[in-house]
Order: structure tokens, then sequence, then C-alpha cells
């Protein structure tokens, strides 16, 4: 049985740091210099031995050095392409506009991996709704064709004559997380046919409890969790408008991110959260086993008081405050952040992993 060290993400001084985290990196082969390694693909368990083992939200188990963290990674030739049971996918930023711009592209990007997928996405986008239910409500799913969301026509023949759920997506008037349920249990399938459940790519990062405990893409993720199946929350890092060949290469990398963690799958592992930085060369940046770093809102909230009329406001004794998002605090964070943190990757250019468990950490007292 493997032995495994407690360190809470959230340091003290007197709390002992966790072993460095060696970069996740290709198997040295004889066409590859050192440069050209950096930020391959392929997993080299050799640098997993001192990264993090599985973790919650709060708390991370960090395996000991004598341990092998992954089994010894099988080569899969470059040309090949891998074929999965079904992977569900969901998200929280609703179907492909100008805040969900990664979503086709990374469909895309798993069909011609050789994947099938089967798509349940909300009718609009639903951020920071973590895993949230709207109990009571009857869900209305609409099937529609991908094409639908694009200038281009359908090639798949007799697409308006079937219900194939392999290629017409469902898209819900529900939450992330009710996506998840109807992609698993009400789509054809049973939950044990899909391989893995992929929630995303979010349109922006989730790094650090702040973000990740609060979003309906690790929402929709820790779902799948609860039912039993695997997930990858996917995250790309920016709300900035990116070339169409960034996008294509950061889904071409989450592809080959996914495909890797899917085959040697940690058993304490419940989700992968993964975050990847909007860059030119992100197809070469480096890959990290990280924590989720322990985020907190100290001077400023996400609300601010809302302009009122001071005489209306004295008669009528009603308030409103407006979504406004105090974000010092975040950013002091992520510049404090140390090494081996989500936060400290996603400012560093460096594709993060962070592994979950879908559980609140019990925190004995009596200690």
């Amino acid at each position: 049985m493997r032995e495994y060290i407690l360190h809470t993400v959230h340091r003290t001084k007197s709390t002992p740091a966790p072993p460095p985290l060696a970069p996740i990196r290709r198997a040295k082969t004889d066409s590859h210099d050192e440069d050209d390694d950096v930020g391959a693909n392929t997993l080299d368990s050799s640098s997993l031995d001192s990264c993090v083992g599985a973790s919650s939200l709060l708390v991370v188990l960090f395996q000991s050095p004598s341990a092998s963290y992954f089994a010894q990674l099988q080569s899969i030739p470059e040309n090949s392409r891998l074929h999965h049971p079904p992977i569900s996918l969901v998200n929280d930023d609703g179907p492909p506009s100008s805040v969900s711009p990664y979503f086709a592209p990374l469909v895309d990007a798993l069909d011609k991996a050789g994947h099938t997928t089967v798509v349940v996405i909300p009718d609009r986008p639903l951020s920071w709704i973590g895993k949230a239910h709207a109990v009571g409500k009857t869900l209305t799913a609409t099937s529609k064709c991908p094409a639908s969301f694009s200038n281009e026509a359908c090639t798949v023949p007799g697409c308006d004559e079937t219900e194939d759920r392999t290629h017409r997506w469902l898209v819900v008037d529900g939450l992330p997380a009710s996506c998840t349920q109807i992609g698993l249990f009400h789509t054809g399938f049973k939950p044990d046919d899909f391989d893995l459940v992929v929630s995303g790519p979010n349109h922006g990062r989730n790094a650090s409890t702040v973000y990740a405990l609060s979003s309906g893409t690790v929402g929709g993720a820790m779902e799948a969790a609860q039912c039993g199946r695997r997930a990858v929350a996917l995250s790309f890092g920016s709300k900035e408008v990116q070339p169409d060949e960034v996008i294509r290469a950061a889904c071409g990398r989450a592809v080959g991110l996914i495909e890797d963690l899917a085959r040697d799958w940690h058993h304490d592992v419940e989700v992968y959260s993964v975050n990847i930085p909007m860059v030119a060369d992100i197809a070469d940046r480096p890959v990290r086993l990280t924590t989720t770093a322990h985020g907190r809102w100290v001077t400023g909230g996400l609300f601010s008081p809302a302009p009122a009329d001071p005489e209306k406001l004295a008669t009528s004794r009603t308030y409103q405050f407006r979504w406004a998002p105090q974000l010092a605090d975040i950013k002091r964070q992520a510049e404090e952040s140390p090494e081996g943190e989500d936060l400290w990757a996603s400012l560093n250019g460096v594709i993060s992993i962070a592994p979950l468990r879908a559980s609140f950490t019990a925190v004995d007292v009596h200690k």
C-alpha cells in the first residue's frame, strides 16, 4: 500500500512545504532534443515520483518519494487514432458564441483524434454557478445539429431525420451539473458506457479555491464524480479574443493531456482540474501537477452597492447590490502563490493539473 504525507494547501510558516514538482515531459527519444521535450503531451512516469497525489479542493496528499505515483506509460505512435468508449461533454459557457469560443474547437479536436462524444450543454452562459441544480424545475432539452451554431452546412447524411446523440447536441435550459446528469442517464447510454466526462473548456482560468469552488465547469466535473465517472475539468486561461491557431493548438494540447490522464488514471483521483494558458507557444509549454491554491476574499467581495436615490431608499428600505468582483485580493494572492500551486502556474505560463476528490475534507477538531 502506498504511503502518503498530508499537507494542507494553505501553508503556514511551521507547515513543511511539499517536495518540488517536476515538469511532465515526453519520454526521451532519439528524434527529440532536450528543448523539444519540454511540454510535450505524453506523461513520463519517472518525473511524477515526487509530484502531487490525489487531493480534495482544500487538502492534498503528497506521495512519499519511495513510491511510484503512476505506472510506466506505454508508448503510443504519434499517428495512431485512439478509440475509446464515448466521452460525455458538458460546459458552463453554453453553445458556441463570443463568450463560449473554445467548445466547438475542442469537439473538433476530439473528433479528429478518433473520439466519440456525446454533448449536453446549457443553453446560455452559467459561470459561477458551481454544482447547483434547479430543484423542482422541469428541464427542456433541444436537439441541435452542431452546424447550426456555425456558418457551415451539416455534412452528416440524414442528420435531420435521426436523433444520433453522438452527432446531435442536447442544449438544455438547466445548469451544468444537470447537463452532466442528463448526459449520463438520458442520452441512450448507461453511465458506465462512458470512458469519462470532460467539462469545459471554461472561458477563463479556474485556479484557486475562489474560482474552483464557484465554477460551473468544475461543478459539472464534480457531478460526474458523484455519478461514479472519472472527470476532467478543463479551463483555458484567457477571456481575451484568441487567434484561431492558438485555440486549435490549445485544444490539441488538451486532447493529448486528457488521453494521457485517462490512460493512467490514479485510483485516488476523481477529478483532474486542468488549466491551460492561452499563449502562442502552448504546444511547447511545460506541464505540472499542482495543488489548488487556497484563495480568499479579504478586502472586497463579489458585489458593490448599486446607486440609489437617498430619498427613495429611506422610504423603501430596499437595497440593491450589483455584480462587481473586487479582484485585488485574487491578483495579490496569485503574485504571492508559491511554486507548485495552480495560481503560480497560471502566472508563469505553465499548464497545471490539480488532482481532486469530489468531497469536503473532514477536520478532526479533537486533536
